[in-house]
């Protein structure tokens, strides 16, 4: 590769801390092995120093903006509940002062996000807890009127892209504050899209379950379709190949200027700016697979075998994409945010499996239950060693990528979209 390798200072290091020797033959090393040159003469003191300050220093749970967040999504979940349920638990004369009080919350809880300069714990906290009032000033500034749990959602929705959309256009061109502007521009993608499915269910005159349903439907294929389009490089960065070779000189296009060197300097930027996309799309549809679920779920015993097959399929589909996706990451909260919705999803649909089931199936499906458990725990100890096997990954491979084709699909068949449009096009 062209590494100026000394053995006497450096050693290479397998992604499980193992050290291997220099003079290893590549074909014995696993396909998809990540190699470290670590320098051993380096000194650690600045390390240590850090360590120091952080065990001295208090830690910081970021406790206002969890708080912020609770309370945002108990208001959101009372006033779709009041709407739903056609109840007066928020009257008018209450409704519009709490409206106002959220909104003043969310642009406030804003106006404090903004003087981040750089994109941390506490800042993706209080983005969400800003986001979250946002969406609760918009369900809770709904009357009681027809169909109003599913304009709530789609108000509330709205507001939360409102805010998202100020936010970026207010937020700093600094390079210091790419990740800052990464993260809102993934969130507000997904918002928008959300919106526009809300929206367009709401005109059709759909019911809240076939959105609630599509919304469960597109977390698979967005996992899946976000890496994607995280970098937004220079087109001297990568040349169309192809595009060049097969077609003529009069539609070729003129050739981009060299960039000059790719150095850490300028690489390191795009990084930044990616991983903060990735991290908030990831954990953006992570949530929107956990609210979503126990509400599509019922679905499952629905009159219409449509709706049951789908039902079960989506659930199935978007708890195997959420569990097998972060194979490919190596963040903690990119591996482990979408692992534990998996084991939400995966709940939600056996509890509701078994609600239903007779004694003899709920026996059946608790033994089943503990084999997994007991297979699971007998695969943490070689996994946690750092072992893996390429036909194994290959597998996973194939079942996320089914898992990712037939979400949406089967988002749609329990959304009863047949039935619907047939309706549409009777009328």
């Amino acid at each position: 590769m062209g590494v100026a390798f000394d053995a006497s200072r450096q050693a290479l290091v397998l992604r499980s801390g193992r050290e291997i020797d220099a003079d290893s033959p590549v074909a014995d090393l696993v396909d998809g092995t990540l190699l470290t040159v670590v320098d051993l003469a380096a000194p650690a003191t600045r390390g240590r120093r850090a360590g120091a300050s952080q065990e001295g220093a208090r830690t910081d749970h970021h406790a206002p903006w969890w708080l912020l967040t609770t309370i945002a999504a108990l208001l959101a979940v009372a006033a779709l509940g009041d709407l739903a349920l056609e109840t007066t638990l928020l009257g008018d004369n209450v409704r519009l002062p709490v409206a106002a009080a959220l909104a003043v919350g969310a642009t406030a809880a804003a106006a404090l996000w903004s003087k981040r300069v750089s994109l941390t714990a506490g800042t993706g906290f209080a983005l969400a807890a800003a986001s979250s009032l946002a969406f609760a000033a918009g369900v809770v500034a709904v009357p009681h009127v027809p169909g109003a749990a599913h304009l709530a959602v789609t108000c509330g929705l709205l507001s939360a892209v409102v805010l998202m959309g100020v936010l970026g256009v207010t937020a700093s061109t600094s390079d210091a504050q790419r990740a800052v502007r990464g993260a809102i521009g993934a969130a507000l993608a997904i918002l928008l899209v959300l919106s526009a499915v809300w929206g367009g269910t709401l005109i059709m005159e759909w019911s809240t379950t076939t959105a609630t349903a599509i919304s469960l439907g597109l977390v698979a294929p967005g996992i899946r379709w976000i890496p994607g389009l995280l970098l937004n490089l220079e087109d001297g960065y990568a040349i169309n190949y192809e595009h060049f070779m097969s077609s003529r000189w009069s539609v070729r296009g003129a050739v981009p200027e060299d960039p000059g060197a790719v150095t850490m300097d300028v690489v390191k930027p795009h990084v930044v700016e990616s991983l903060a996309k990735l991290t908030a799309g990831i954990v953006t549809l992570s949530a929107l697979a956990a609210i979503t679920s126990p509400i599509v779920a019922p679905g499952m015993y629905s009159a219409s075998l449509l709706v049951r097959i789908g039902t079960i399929g989506v659930l199935v589909a978007t708890a195997i994409a959420l569990f097998l996706g972060p194979r490919h990451h190596s963040s903690a909260t990119l591996r482990w945010v979408p692992r534990a919705t998996a084991i939400f999803v995966t709940l939600v649909l056996v509890i509701t499996f078994a609600l239903h089931s007779s004694d003899a199936v709920r026996s059946v499906l608790a033994a089943a239950m503990m084999v997994a458990a007991i297979l699971a725990a007998v695969l943490i100890v070689p996994v946690g060693k750092g072992a893996s096997s390429l036909v194994w990954s290959r597998l996973g491979d194939t079942f996320e990528a089914l898992a990712v084709a037939l979400a949406l699909p089967m988002g749609l068949l329990a959304a009863n979209v047949v039935d619907s449009m047939r309706t549409v096009m009777a009328g």
